[in-house]
């Protein structure tokens, strides 16, 4: 179960909070209210795919969150970062970045053939077919332990990460 206490004022509030709250470590970011537009990540050949938990992402502290933790996305303003190692008490979900491709349907499905896949789960971040949409065009069933992440980079071409959760 989830609880959330909001204290509403007339008061100016020139501060953002997210608490993050484990069970053995309490964590409280605030973010400024400037404008951060991260650069992105220059090598391709980052092992771990990260990202952040949906209540900093729809807070829009997410990337002044992963900026403090030395992370940089994929593409600028996106929610994948990617980064060489695993991050301990990383707020949000990590993978271990198997394969990346180019996100054509045709390359992931003989990706998938090629690895003998016949359930895997799909995720998608900043690209131009929701996941439905591209699970029926691979025509595969959702499950496993292996996901597909499709994004665009900060050029514009689109990625698929084939990946495992950590």
């Amino acid at each position: 179960m989830k609880e959330v206490l909001i204290h509403l004022t007339n008061d100016v509030i020139e501060t953002t909070k997210h608490v993050s709250i484990h069970i053995t470590k309490s964590q409280v970011w605030r973010y400024s209210g400037e404008s951060i537009t991260p650069k992105p990540s220059p090598s391709k050949h980052e092992s771990i795919l990260l990202e952040p938990s949906k209540p900093l992402i729809k807070s829009g502290l997410s990337h002044s969150y992963c900026k403090e933790m030395g992370l940089s996305p994929i593409k600028p303003l996106g929610f994948y970062y990617i980064n060489s190692q695993q991050i301990e008490n990383f707020d949000g979900r990590q993978f271990k970045i198997i394969e990346q491709i180019d996100a054509s349907i045709k390359d992931v499905k003989k990706l998938l053939k090629k690895r003998g896949i016949k359930a895997i789960d799909i995720a998608q971040r900043h690209y131009f077919d929701d996941v439905r949409t591209i699970r029926n065009k691979l025509k595969i069933k959702e499950g496993g332990n292996l996901f597909l992440h499709f994004t665009t980079d900060d050029k514009g071409k689109s990625l698929c990460l084939l990946t495992e959760r950590i």
